[in-house]
């Protein structure tokens, strides 16, 4: 009966019919191979020393080397692999080119010099523990994991370039260092698992997986990536399946390349540390996220960049720091966010962010951030479409302009408690924004530097209850061209101009409460709305009020209505150039209203003043007196009636006493009859009845004729002379010229009675 055959026998064997004599601990190995149990040689990386001379865990690499690539040798080694702890591998290990069937593990060994798998085909490698000198393993395959983790040390680098790897990639709490050079180089690379370079993990030098493509997850969680001023993590263009954890004790120092990465998780830094101050601290520009982007809890120094990126859901920036005071601390130029964006919280940020034509799915909060820009814009939304509400309010704090020129807001704008400081220029510029809800600027909010909507189109009410607004030597709030569909509430506080000239307000414009300087200027010109609600302590100063153009459907109740009060509030505008426009528009709301008199009233006022202030000609403002004292310009034409009525009971009685002296003569008799009395009387007889009355009616009157003035007048030869300015005139001839002054009064106050009654001075 034939002796059973040893493996372990046999493989040692072979193995001394190839090497002759062997070492103790190559003994051992060939022994143990066999049995796929771990071959502990009792060494400890941390403690070994390439150079000692310590034979207890000193293994050849060319016994490992030959037992694996050898086909009658590997026919010896047990399916579930090689197994080797504690060993001090000399030379180098050379697996290029080879194919192993059996996984390889090598933990706690110490490998004096390179390990070498070009090309080669492994069923796993495990290197838990060990401390290697270089790793060349540019395209190797791996059918199963590869781990180089738990105090693993890779002195100058490790090539996994091109390498196609089935299982998860494992290098958690390992330390790879190159300094200036690729650390960890899996460029290329095709991992079936995932990938973890986290807790504890340390890399000086380049962490590069340009192009990789990863079908798990991609984890630096609590890692250090250390190459100061280049490149700590390069994984620019790969694909990723599952997220990216760059997050809880995450550290790198130099920038992290996500440039045209793909994700089809989520991208989470929370709590991460990234800093670079002299470039990126995160280049993701043009990366693709399907999930969440968390940048919570983080603390960079240097630019975050987002340019043209696509998150497929929310952005969290809630309490993190963003350092980068002389440049731009988050790009977010020509990005698209489904969801939210959160800058919310605690959240700083020292440099713009800037979000010009970002696109954004939901909303936009930054209550309670701080943005600071020593050099420009703190919050940069230009042409920013964002579908939700955007929430500057609740403690949020901007130091630099926040600029929302041409954005698009699907619903609020929520200032309220902001604070906002533009540093020598506008805090907030929202010029041809597009609001499709409400504008707060309400209790605690302050702009020191103005606020800026000009041109904007806003769907709600603009609210300005208890807000502040400075801008000393400008417009601290301007809305011109503006066009509002609700409400505009300008009760609060202002230093500088209001300007609202050319804006339209479909509801009420509310001016009352208002703290404003002796200084401030109300510019109203061109504006239309439709309730004007004031109050007279808020008007501006004398000369500060700009009405021209400006129109109005009605006043409400709880407004100053009466004429004084409202020709008061018109007086405040500058008098040059003279703009009757102002008194014509009041004067429509009030007779609309059910106010006749007092629009009567303004519009007396209204050719008052513009003879006061009007440019008009010597002749035209003496014309325009004498319609004012006769018809009240159209207004009131019966008061030149009540004059008219004055003027002939005076004439009535100034005939009658000049006839009465014997000053009046019948027209027709001679001058030789009217020396004698007796023809005079004789020729009276025969004459109409002259009446002082009617005869004062007839003069003054031009329409009527009552057949008086043709049949009397005054002789100028008559009566007793009297001695006027040096002159003796006799009283009859006085008569005479005052009958001439009676007839010219007379057509003066009838002609201005008549254009008055029929309207024609008022349509002058």
């Amino acid at each position: 009966m034939e002796p059973k055959s040893n493996p372990s026998t046999e493989l040692l064997n072979l193995a001394k019919n190839h090497f002759g004599k062997l070492t103790a601990n190559g003994k051992r190995l060939f022994e143990a191979a066999t049995k796929g149990e771990v071959i502990d040689f009792g060494g400890d990386p941390k403690s070994m020393k390439k150079d000692d001379k310590v034979e207890d865990y000193t293994l050849q690499a060319e016994y490992i080397s030959w037992l694996c690539t050898d086909k009658a040798a590997s026919a010896y080694l047990a399916f579930s692999g090689l197994k080797i702890k504690g060993a001090k591998i000399v030379d180098s290990l050379n697996f290029d080119f080879v194919t192993i069937h059996v996984p390889l593990y090598f933990e706690y060994c110490l490998f004096t010099n390179h390990l070498l798998l070009q090309q080669a085909k492994l069923k796993g490698l495990y290197l838990t523990g060990s401390h290697l000198s270089y790793i060349d393993a540019t395209r190797v395959n791996i059918e199963g994991d590869l781990s180089i983790n738990w105090d693993a040390v890779v002195e100058t680098g490790a090539s996994f370039y091109a390498a196609k790897i089935q299982g998860n990639m494992d290098c958690s709490n390992a330390s790879f260092s190159n300094k200036g050079g690729n650390a960890l180089n899996a460029e290329g690379a095709v991992i079936g698992g995932n990938v973890f370079l986290g807790n504890g993990f340390k890399a000086e030098g380049v962490v590069r997986f340009y192009g990789a493509k990863i079908n798990g997850a991609f984890s630096g969680n609590g890692g250090h990536f250390l190459n100061k001023d280049k490149s700590a993590i390069n994984a620019e263009a790969s694909k990723i399946g599952g997220g990216v954890f760059l997050n809880g004790n995450f550290r790198a120092e130099g920038d992290v390349r996500l440039y045209g990465v793909t994700i089809d998780g989520v991208l989470d830094c929370s709590q991460g540390s990234f800093i670079n101050p002299s470039g990126y601290a995160i280049n993701a520009s043009a990366i693709t996220v399907k999930s969440d982007v968390f940048l919570t809890n983080i603390k960079s120094e240097g630019e975050i960049g987002l340019y043209g990126a696509s998150i497929g859901s929310t952005l969290d920036c809630t309490n993190a720091e963003l350092l980068n005071k002389d440049g731009k601390a988050l790009e977010l130029e020509g990005a698209k966010v489904s969801g939210y964006i959160f800058f919310s919280k605690g959240f700083k940020a020292e440099g713009a962010i800037r979000m010009y034509g970002t696109n954004v799915g939901r909303g936009v909060d930054c209550g309670n951030g701080e943005f600071s820009n020593d050099h420009g814009e703190s919050l940069n939304m230009e042409r920013a479409n964002i579908n939700g509400y955007v929430l500057l309010r609740d403690g949020f704090k901007a130091t630099g302009c926040v600029r929302l020129y041409r954005a698009t807001i699907g619903s609020t704008l929520d200032c309220s408690g902001g604070q906002f400081s533009g540093k020598n220029t506008t805090a907030l510029e929202a010029t041809g924004s597009t609001i499709r809800g409400d504008v707060f600027f309400r209790e605690g909010f302050k702009a020191d530097g103005g606020v800026v909507l000009y041109g904007s189109n806003i769907d709600g009410t603009i609210d300005c209850t208890k807000g502040e607004f400075i801008k000393e030597y400008g417009n601290a709030f301007d809305m011109e061209g503006a066009k509002v569909n609700g409400d505009v509430f300008l009760n609060f506080k202002i230093t500088g101009n209001i300007r609202i000239n050319s804006a339209s307000i479909q509801n009420y414009f509310v001016y009352r409460g208002v703290e404003a300087t002796s200084e401030t200027i109300l510019d109203l010109r061109s504006c239309k709305i439709g309730t004007l609600w004031d109050e007279e302590r808020s008007w501006p100063d004398v000369g500060k009020l700009y009405l021209d153009g400006f129109t109005y459907g009605s006043i409400d109740s709880n407004s100053p209505l009466d004429h004084k009060s409202r020709l008061k509030w018109i007086r405040l505008q500058k008098t040059e150039p003279f703009s009757p426009q102002p008194y014509e528009q009041l004067a429509t709301v009030l007779q609309e209203s059910g106010h006749e008199n007092a629009a009567r009233q303004v519009l007396i006022a209204k050719q008052h003043d513009l003879r006061k202030f009007g440019d008009l000609t010597l002749l035209n403002k003496f014309v325009n007196l004498l319609l004012g004292l006769l018809v009240s310009h159209g207004y009131k034409p019966h008061r030149a009636f009540r004059l008219m009525i004055v003027w002939i009971i005076i004439g009535a009685f100034v005939f009658d006493a000049g006839y009465s002296l014997k000053l009046i003569y019948p027209s027709d008799a001679s001058s030789d009859e009217l020396k004698d009395p007796s023809v005079a009387l004789i020729v009276a007889e025969e004459y109409p009845v002259f009446n002082s009355f009617v005869y004062s009616i007839d003069a003054f009157v031009p329409i009527v004729n009552l057949h008086q003035l043709n049949y009397w007048l005054p002789d100028a030869n008559k009566g007793s002379e009297i001695n006027i300015l040096g002159a003796n005139l006799k009283k009859g001839s006085l008569l005479r010229i005052y009958l001439w002054f009676h007839i010219a009064f007379g057509w003066i106050f009838t002609s201005f009675w008549v254009a008055g009654l029929t309207g024609l001075v008022k349509k002058g």
